[in-house]
């Protein structure tokens, strides 16, 4: 629950220095995306807490239904429903940590890259390549509202982490939404 809350001020802190940068440079559809999105993140913050707060209860209705499903007259499944649902989990944590690695190093080979190509221009004020400049260039929206500090990047970057994790949450739930499909926790 302590973690939950914890990524939740982060997605704050993101959904609030994403609206100041829309004020300071106008609403577009373009720049209008990142707003949207940190809102469902905490949204989706908001259910995780509720769907913990009703945990045992869940989980009481779901072993009735199980037990129900698992009497002669249905087939029996060789896997039961909370192996389904750990091994969906799993496949989604799964495609999140492979989709942020793939964005985390495509963002390091493009600011290496930019550092060396601009390094090699007569007026450049870049100088050697290192972590903080990389999340000052690569989170500047955050540092519009925050001092910068390496606790409060480290910090952003592992609310990033979440927030791809819900990406990709959201991408597998979408066929279900196409059908008509309610989630879960709705």
């Amino acid at each position: 629950m302590f973690v939950a809350l914890l990524f939740m001020a982060a997605s704050l802190v993101l959904n609030l220095s994403m609206l100041k940068l829309l004020f300071k440079f106008g609403i577009t559809a373009k720049n209008f995306g990142g707003l949207v999105f940190y809102v469902f993140v905490q949204c989706s913050c908001m259910l995780f807490i509720d769907a913990a707060r009703h945990w045992p209860t869940l989980i009481r209705y779901w072993t009735r239904v199980e037990l129900i499903f698992s009497k002669p007259r249905y087939e029996v499944l060789k896997r039961s429903l909370s192996q389904r649902v750990r091994l969906s989990a799993l496949i989604i944590i799964g495609c999140s940590i492979v989709e942020h690695a793939l964005y985390l190093s495509s963002a390091i080979i493009s600011y290496r890259r930019h550092a060396e190509l601009c390094s090699k221009l007569p007026n450049s004020t870049i100088g050697g390549v290192s972590f903080d400049k990389f999340i000052v260039i690569n989170y500047p929206y955050a540092f519009e509202v925050l001092a910068y500090s390496r606790i409060i990047a480290l910090y952003i970057m592992m609310a990033g982490t979440k927030v791809t994790y819900e990406l990709v949450l959201l991408q597998f739930d979408e066929p279900n939404r196409r059908k008509g499909l309610q989630p879960l926790c709705a």
